[in-house]
C-alpha cells in the first residue's frame, strides 16, 4: 500500500470516528491511536525527514525561503506578490504569514 493511499484510508477512519458519538469517538481513538495531524506529521518525518511542529503554525519569510530554495527575501516577495502562495495572507502591520499545514501540504502534495 502506498503512502497516499495509507493517508487516505486513516482519514477514512478519523472522519468515521468524528462523526461518532463522543463517547465512542474517545473509544475508538484510544484504538486507533493517532490524529488526522499526527498522521501528516508521521508521514512527512518519516518520508522527507521534516518535522512540522519546530515551525510555527504561522510561518514567516525565514521559515519559507530555505524551504522553496530561495536566497533572497524579495525573490519570496515576488511569488507573494504576483502568484500567490497557498495559505499565504498579507497582515497589515505585521507582513506575510503562512500556514504551515496548508503550505507543507501543498508543497509535498505530488511526493506523498
Amino acid at each position: 500500500m502506498g503512502i497516499l493511499e495509507e493517508l487516505l484510508e486513516r482519514v477514512i477512519k478519523i472522519e468515521n470516528i468524528l462523526s461518532e458519538s463522543q463517547k465512542e469517538k474517545k473509544a475508538r481513538s484510544s484504538k486507533n491511536g493517532l490524529s488526522a495531524d499526527e498522521i501528516i506529521n508521521e508521514l512527512l518525518e518519516n518520508k522527507f525527514n521534516i518535522k512540522m511542529d519546530k515551525y510555527p503554525l504561522l510561518m514567516d519569510k525565514n521559515d519559507v525561503l530555505p524551504l522553496l530554495g530561495l536566497s533572497t527575501s524579495q525573490q519570496l516577495y515576488n511569488i507573494l506578490n504576483n502568484s500567490g502562495l497557498p495559505g499565504a495572507k498579507k497582515i497589515p502591520g505585521i507582513g506575510w504569514r503562512i500556514n504551515r499545514d496548508v503550505f507543507f501540504a501543498w508543497l509535498y502534495k505530488n511526493e506523498i
